[in-house]
Protein backbone atom coordinates (compact mmCIF):
# COMPACT_ATOMS: atom_id res chain seq x y z
CA UNK A 1 0.00 0.00 0.00
CA UNK A 2 1.51 3.77 -0.84
CA UNK A 3 1.90 6.08 1.00
CA UNK A 4 -1.53 8.97 1.31
CA UNK A 5 -1.05 12.08 0.38
CA UNK A 6 -1.59 14.38 3.48
CA UNK A 7 -3.30 17.23 1.31
CA UNK A 8 -5.30 14.71 -0.47
CA UNK A 9 -7.41 13.96 2.57
CA UNK A 10 -9.14 17.05 2.80
CA UNK A 11 -11.32 19.27 0.34
CA UNK A 12 -9.79 22.52 -0.62
CA UNK A 13 -12.46 24.33 1.88
CA UNK A 14 -11.04 22.38 4.34
CA UNK A 15 -7.43 23.12 3.89
CA UNK A 16 -8.35 27.00 3.53
CA UNK A 17 -10.31 26.87 7.13
CA UNK A 18 -7.59 24.25 8.64
CA UNK A 19 -4.76 26.86 7.42
CA UNK A 20 -6.89 30.31 8.50
CA UNK A 21 -7.21 28.38 12.00
CA UNK A 22 -3.25 27.62 12.24
CA UNK A 23 -2.59 31.57 11.40
CA UNK A 24 -4.85 32.57 13.67
CA UNK A 25 -3.07 30.39 16.40
CA UNK A 26 0.58 31.55 15.59
CA UNK A 27 -0.77 34.79 14.79
CA UNK A 28 -2.50 34.94 18.67
CA UNK A 29 0.61 33.98 20.02
CA UNK A 30 2.50 36.18 18.19
CA UNK A 31 0.53 39.50 19.56
CA UNK A 32 -0.09 38.23 22.81
CA UNK A 33 3.51 38.32 23.69
CA UNK A 34 3.41 39.64 27.34
CA UNK A 35 -0.30 37.49 28.01
CA UNK A 36 2.36 34.29 27.58
CA UNK A 37 4.73 35.16 29.95
CA UNK A 38 3.09 33.22 33.22
CA UNK A 39 4.28 31.28 36.40
CA UNK A 40 3.04 29.10 38.54
CA UNK A 41 3.63 29.22 42.14
CA UNK A 42 3.27 26.68 44.22
CA UNK A 43 2.19 26.86 48.14
CA UNK A 44 2.50 24.46 50.72
CA UNK A 45 1.23 25.23 54.77
CA UNK A 46 0.66 22.93 57.64
CA UNK A 47 -2.38 21.22 57.91
CA UNK A 48 -5.20 22.37 60.10
CA UNK A 49 -5.49 20.25 62.95
CA UNK A 50 -9.54 21.16 63.90
CA UNK A 51 -11.79 17.82 63.32
CA UNK A 52 -14.13 20.01 60.92
CA UNK A 53 -12.03 21.39 58.44
CA UNK A 54 -13.03 21.17 54.94
CA UNK A 55 -11.08 23.24 52.97
CA UNK A 56 -8.59 26.13 52.60
CA UNK A 57 -8.35 29.25 49.79
CA UNK A 58 -5.75 31.22 48.79
CA UNK A 59 -6.01 34.93 47.85
CA UNK A 60 -3.69 37.07 46.17
CA UNK A 61 -2.98 40.58 46.05
CA UNK A 62 -0.56 43.22 44.07
CA UNK A 63 -0.25 45.70 46.67
CA UNK A 64 -0.58 43.67 49.67
CA UNK A 65 -2.72 45.69 51.51
CA UNK A 66 -6.23 46.31 51.04
CA UNK A 67 -7.50 44.72 47.69
CA UNK A 68 -7.06 41.19 47.82
CA UNK A 69 -8.83 38.55 45.15
CA UNK A 70 -9.22 34.47 46.19
CA UNK A 71 -7.35 33.34 43.18
CA UNK A 72 -8.85 29.33 43.75
CA UNK A 73 -11.86 28.68 41.67
CA UNK A 74 -12.90 25.24 43.68
CA UNK A 75 -12.16 24.73 47.55
CA UNK A 76 -8.74 23.48 47.81
CA UNK A 77 -9.80 20.10 49.82
CA UNK A 78 -8.29 19.76 53.63
CA UNK A 79 -6.00 16.52 53.50
CA UNK A 80 -5.13 16.78 56.81
CA UNK A 81 -1.55 14.47 56.03
CA UNK A 82 0.53 17.22 57.50
CA UNK A 83 1.16 19.72 54.59
CA UNK A 84 -1.70 20.99 52.49
CA UNK A 85 0.03 22.17 49.11
CA UNK A 86 -1.72 24.08 45.96
CA UNK A 87 -0.07 25.54 43.02
CA UNK A 88 -1.69 28.60 41.14
CA UNK A 89 -1.25 28.13 37.59
CA UNK A 90 -1.11 31.06 34.56
CA UNK A 91 0.18 34.22 37.31
CA UNK A 92 1.72 36.85 35.37
CA UNK A 93 5.02 38.98 35.63
CA UNK A 94 4.37 41.20 38.49
CA UNK A 95 5.16 41.51 42.46
CA UNK A 96 2.72 39.51 44.93
CA UNK A 97 1.36 39.00 48.03
CA UNK A 98 -0.66 35.95 48.89
CA UNK A 99 -2.17 34.82 52.21
CA UNK A 100 -4.19 31.12 52.92
CA UNK A 101 -7.65 30.96 55.03
CA UNK A 102 -9.32 27.53 56.40
CA UNK A 103 -12.94 26.99 56.24
CA UNK A 104 -14.70 24.40 58.17
CA UNK A 105 -17.44 22.53 57.53
CA UNK A 106 -20.41 24.98 58.78
CA UNK A 107 -18.40 27.45 56.43
CA UNK A 108 -16.65 29.70 58.86
CA UNK A 109 -13.82 31.08 57.45
CA UNK A 110 -10.30 31.38 59.46
CA UNK A 111 -8.49 35.00 59.68
CA UNK A 112 -5.71 34.92 56.75
CA UNK A 113 -2.60 33.37 58.11
CA UNK A 114 1.32 35.13 57.41
CA UNK A 115 1.36 36.65 54.34
CA UNK A 116 4.03 35.87 51.69
CA UNK A 117 5.29 38.06 48.75
CA UNK A 118 7.34 36.67 45.69
CA UNK A 119 8.50 38.81 42.48
CA UNK A 120 7.51 36.73 38.51
CA UNK A 121 9.73 37.51 36.07
CA UNK A 122 9.45 35.84 32.98
CA UNK A 123 10.84 38.51 30.66
CA UNK A 124 14.04 37.86 29.03
CA UNK A 125 16.81 39.86 29.50
CA UNK A 126 17.50 42.76 26.63
CA UNK A 127 19.79 41.28 24.06
CA UNK A 128 23.67 42.16 24.78
CA UNK A 129 24.02 45.75 22.83
CA UNK A 130 27.86 46.55 20.53
CA UNK A 131 28.53 42.76 19.67
CA UNK A 132 30.92 43.06 16.73
CA UNK A 133 34.02 40.61 15.54
CA UNK A 134 37.10 42.02 17.52
CA UNK A 135 39.10 40.63 14.91
CA UNK A 136 39.79 37.35 12.92
CA UNK A 137 42.94 34.93 14.11
CA UNK A 138 43.72 32.57 11.01
CA UNK A 139 46.05 29.99 12.42
CA UNK A 140 47.13 26.63 10.04
CA UNK A 141 49.42 24.10 11.60
CA UNK A 142 50.65 21.49 9.18
CA UNK A 143 52.83 18.56 9.98
CA UNK A 144 55.86 18.77 7.66
CA UNK A 145 56.56 15.75 6.66
CA UNK A 146 60.31 16.50 5.54
CA UNK A 147 63.44 16.49 7.09
CA UNK A 148 62.97 17.82 10.24
CA UNK A 149 59.51 16.76 11.18
CA UNK A 150 58.21 20.20 12.84
CA UNK A 151 55.46 22.40 12.62
CA UNK A 152 54.96 25.35 10.51
CA UNK A 153 52.18 28.26 11.68
CA UNK A 154 51.31 30.36 9.06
Amino acid sequence: MGRRNFVGLFTIKQRSLLMVLIMFVLMSFLLAGQALAASEVAFEWDSNTEPDISHYNIYRSDDGQATWEKVNLNPIPHIGNGTETWTEAGVPDGTYHWYATAVDTEDNESGPSNIVSATIDTQAPAPPQGFSIGRIIRMIISWIMGLFGLFSIV
